[in-house]
């Protein structure tokens, strides 16, 4: 991304916490990796999404569809079935490098890795996860 981009970026992702980039992926890209997330639902590489833990107690975990009917898996993206996911993450690193290096987005400074990538599948059927709040702590 341009300079100015990287700046725009920037500042969204401190006033928002998030940012949208248009055509981050081109078309033909998104339809590859759209293809590779089908075949990689369609091999039975992902699972359904399960819910974990809230009020009921930790380390508890259920499969509920009414609240959540997407499929998952987590990813480095390096795995043989991969490509465009790969592209994608390699892009994404890069993005994130940059607006620390630059100082497009001081608080991008403080990260120093990525977990892997989690990606999710909506089958259809009125496959849904409705709102929600993640909470990483051990609360």
């Amino acid at each position: 991304l341009s300079d100015q981009s990287q700046a725009a970026v920037g500042q969204l992702l401190e006033k928002r916490h998030y940012a949208i980039i248009d055509n981050f992926l081109g078309k033909g890209e998104c339809a590859t990796l759209a293809a590779e997330v089908a075949a990689a639902h369609e091999a039975g590489i992902l699972r359904p999404g399960a819910l974990a833990g809230g009020r009921n107690g930790s380390n508890l975990t259920y499969l509920h569809d009414s609240v959540r009917g997407d499929h998952v898996a987590w990813f480095s993206g390096d795995e043989p079935q991969w490509t465009m996911l790969n592209t994608y993450l390699t892009r994404v690193d890069t993005l994130v490098a940059q607006l620390g290096e630059n100082g497009h987005a001081p608080g991008v400074r403080r990260i120093g890795g990525r977990s892997r990538a989690m990606v999710a599948c909506y089958p259809g059927d009125g496959a849904r996860y409705v709102r929600h709040c993640d909470n990483a702590c051990d609360s």
